[in-house]
């Protein structure tokens, strides 16, 4: 999602046109294993947070690929730190009530990541724990069933990055 602001400029300082194919799921790996599975061709980059795809590779038993002898670093193109967002109907406002009122309804929230050992997996748990709260996680396979169940009230409370709720902040808090 991220790296599509960059593909008109891209596209004017390379004189070429840019053309992404964007391949969501497993916290980067997916995207990541159909890169390096690719003919190398010289035009062909991959774009991935250095999050994804260094805990897809911790997280995993048998990881598909070792970033440090399969991936070169040509460019950084921005931070997207991720963030916790609260459903607009949720009976919770701020933070600290959010914290009051899982540590009053243990289980009762769902929190919803968009991808299971991503950033956003990481920063449910670091919430969840760091506060010693209860809140079912609800994992969805990608960002754009998660923003679907946030607003439609299927999720209390989602971590997801902030370029992609930036969208929806009138809608979400």
């Amino acid at each position: 999602m991220g790296t599509r602001i960059f593909v008109n400029r891209f596209s004017r300082e390379l004189k070429v046109p840019v053309i992404i194919d964007n391949r969501t799921g497993g916290a980067g790996l997916i995207g990541s294993t159909a890169f390096l599975n690719m003919k190398p061709d010289g035009y062909t980059l991959l774009s991935a947070s250095g999050a994804a795809v260094i805990s897809t590779v911790q997280l995993s038993k048998t990881p598909a690929f070792d970033p440090r002898k399969d991936l070169l670093p040509v460019g950084y193109l921005a931070d997207a730190p991720c963030a916790m967002s609260l459903a607009k109907n949720a009976p919770f406002k701020t933070f600290n009530e959010f914290l009051q009122y899982a540590k009053s309804n243990p289980g009762k929230l769902r929190g919803g990541v968009s991808s299971l050992g991503g950033e956003t997996h990481i920063m449910f748990e670091l919430i969840v724990r760091g506060n010693k709260i209860d809140s079912k996680m609800v994992p969805y396979p990608a960002t754009g069933g998660l923003i679907t169940a946030i607003l439609g009230g299927h999720a209390d409370w989602m971590t997801l990055s902030l370029p992609a709720t930036m969208p929806m902040k009138d809608r979400v808090m």
